[in-house]
């Protein structure tokens, strides 16, 4: 059961392909553009790139009664986009977009595609109040909240890596649209995602065990994976509390994700983690106790 763990796997974590530089700095104001009538503007950066530093504005026009139908994409100094592009709300879509750039690049195929929506939080609420045993009411301000979907393809485009060496994603999350004067620095997934395992107990033929399931998510967003290059590598390390590794495991992404790692376990407590080295993707364990209890515990055969 013992396996040996991979010294370069821990270390090679960190590696990924060259992130972008230093955003640009941030123009003094959005082109002057024709605004709904009582629009409230927000403003969010993107990158268009995934090696340059090429950054779009998208500006949303309405306000949160008669709702955001219109966006406007701008990127400085691009020929496409220097001039604001105007994009209407699909309906049936329910977003903005896509927007799809495809950036040269000598050996790599890649496609960048974004998307957008937003929504209302806040009004009238209810809360149980464990405390008194009484039901609360109240209403919260109503405001509104943007979010994006981004599409990441990136495939080697001549023989310097092998044809599988593939990136397909798909990341989802909140887009934190603000004043023109406090825009956070400009959204970039790909270099933010976090990797963790789900936790199932499996009891079989008078066995205990443990499947390990690997998940990419972006924040607390699920991210949809439908490739990851070849030389992706999942590690698993499981110990008794407290006690050397008894089980240790780089397996490749297909594995980790899809059925899973099933680790037959003793009663006990264990220790867990887990770590992903991708090329491409700069991706982080996640290992805090939201998703990580430790010790975990393993129970008897009959319990």
């Amino acid at each position: 059961m013992k396996k040996r763990i991979s010294l370069f796997t821990l270390l090679v974590a960190g590696f990924c392909w060259a992130a972008p530089p230093e955003a640009p700095v941030r123009p003094d104001a959005f082109p002057r553009v024709e605004l709904s009538p009582g629009s409230i503007p927000y403003y969010a950066p993107v990158y268009v790139d995934v090696d340059s530093n090429e950054v779009a504005y998208v500006l949303f026009d309405g306000n949160v009664s008669n709702g955001y139908n219109r966006l406007y994409f701008w990127i400085p100094n691009n020929p496409e986009y220097r001039t604001p592009r105007t994009l209407r709300w699909n309906d049936e879509a329910k977003r903005f977009g896509p927007v799809v750039f495809q950036p040269r690049h000598p050996q790599d195929e890649i496609r960048i595609g974004w998307s957008f929506g937003w929504g209302r939080t806040g009004g009238a609420f209810e809360h149980y109040d464990y405390l008194t045993g009484q039901v609360r009411k109240g209403t919260r301000p109503i405001h509104p909240v943007f979010r994006f979907q981004c599409d990441y393809y990136r495939r080697p485009r001549s023989g310097t890596r092998p044809a599988d060496s593939l990136v397909d994603i798909t990341m989802r999350g909140q887009l934190y649209a603000s004043l023109w004067t406090n825009m956070p620095a400009p959204l970039q997934p790909w270099n933010s995602l976090n990797y963790y395992k789900t936790m199932r107990i499996v009891r079989e033929k008078g066995e205990v065990s443990v499947l390990f399931q690997g998940r990419l998510n972006y924040g607390d967003s699920p991210c949809e994976v439908r490739a990851l290059p070849r030389e992706t590598v999942c590690t698993l390390v499981v110990s008794p509390y407290m006690r050397p590794p008894i089980y240790s495991n780089d397996v490749s992404w297909a594995e980790a994700f899809q059925p899973g790692i099933r680790v037959p376990l003793d009663f006990g407590w264990y220790d867990l983690y887990w770590n992903i080295a991708s090329p491409g993707l700069n991706v982080r364990p996640r290992l805090d106790v939201a998703v990580r209890r430790s010790p975990f515990p393993v129970p008897k055969v009959d319990e």
